[in-house]
């Protein structure tokens, strides 16, 4: 599981940091609160995208962190902040940016865009 904050919520939480008058070395995690499977978030993009994104899942290595998140708890009450973006949301925004700057290759599929590296950037 992992935790996925929205970029737009972690600027707007970094202004309001900004303008609060906080101890000096105050810690505050700024969570999106919207937590899913790495494998649900692939899924997520492929619906989104129109196209199903094939999983080569390997085992986990040694290392691999089962679960990561987040309590916004201390952020809603030293920056009055919450996140405003939920994951698909983000995730939809995000694709639409990546059309916009690559318009040729949002209507493809991968086999028309040629080689791996190159399709990882216009989903």
């Amino acid at each position: 599981m992992r935790d996925f904050t929205y970029m737009g919520d972690v600027v707007a939480a970094n202004l309001a940091a900004a303008t609060r008058d906080l101890a000096p070395g105050t810690v505050v995690n700024v969570a999106g609160g919207s937590s899913c499977t790495l494998v649900d978030l692939v899924h997520l993009v492929g619906e989104l995208a129109g196209r199903e994104i094939p999983l080569d899942r390997r085992p986990a290595q040694p290392g691999d962190v089962d679960r990561s998140g987040g309590s916004g708890e201390r952020a809603r009450e030293a920056l009055g902040w919450e996140p405003g973006v939920d994951l698909r949301t983000g995730v939809t925004r995000q694709l639409q940016w990546h059309r916009r700057r690559h318009p040729a290759g949002a209507g493809q599929t991968s086999s028309d865009q040629g080689s791996t590296a190159d399709s990882s950037r216009r989903l």
